[in-house]
C-alpha cells in the first residue's frame, strides 16, 4: 500500500514536470492516452477532496485544469462524452446544487475512463442512494467512503 502511495506521488511529480518543461521550453513533450488518463484522475482526487470539504475555489481551478487535459486526450467517444458533460460549467457562484449536479454527471463519464485504463484497480465508482450520485475514489488512499455531495452524510455511498 504505502509503495502504491509512493508510486502515485512519484506519477504526479512527473506529469507536473513534464508539463512545466513543457510550457518553459515550448516543446511538445508527447503523452500517451494512458499517462493523460492518469494525469486526469489524479486530478480528480484533488477534486474529490475539495469537495468533501467543499473548497469553492479549489474545485473551480481544478475544473479548469480537468477539461484542459481532457481536451488534450485523441479524439474518441469517451473523450467526446467528458467534453459534452465537461466541468466547464463550474464558475464561481455557482450554487452548491448545480455544482454537484456537474460533478456528479462528469463522475458517471470518469468511470468509463476508469472502466477502460485503470488497470491497477486503484479507482472505484462509489454511489450514495440517498442523494442518487455517484463518484470516483481512489481505494488505496481512501478507505472509508467519502461522500463528496452530502455535508451532514460525508460517509453515506457505497462502491459499487
Amino acid at each position: 500500500m504505502r509503495n502504491t502511495n509512493v508510486l502515485q506521488k512519484g506519477l504526479f511529480l512527473l506529469f507536473i514536470s513534464l508539463l512545466s518543461f513543457q510550457s518553459a521550453h515550448a516543446t511538445k513533450v508527447q503523452m500517451t492516452n494512458l499517462d493523460r488518463v492518469n494525469f486526469i484522475l489524479l486530478l480528480n482526487e484533488k477534486m474529490h477532496k475539495s469537495y468533501f470539504v467543499y473548497n469553492e475555489n479549489n474545485i473551480f481551478t481544478l475544473a479548469k485544469n480537468m477539461n484542459s487535459e481532457i481536451s488534450k486526450l485523441k479524439k474518441s467517444k469517451l473523450k467526446s462524452d467528458l467534453m459534452k458533460n465537461s466541468l466547464s460549467k463550474l464558475k464561481m457562484g455557482v450554487s452548491r446544487k448545480k455544482a454537484n449536479f456537474i460533478y456528479h454527471r462528469f463522475s458517471l463519464k470518469l468511470m468509463k475512463l476508469v472502466k477502460k485504463y485503470n488497470k491497477l484497480k486503484t479507482y472505484r465508482e462509489y454511489y450514495c442512494p440517498m442523494v442518487r450520485k455517484s463518484w470516483v475514489q481512489n481505494i488505496l488512499k481512501i478507505k472509508e467512503v467519502q461522500n463528496p455531495y452530502a455535508p451532514n452524510m460525508k460517509n453515506c455511498g457505497r462502491i459499487i
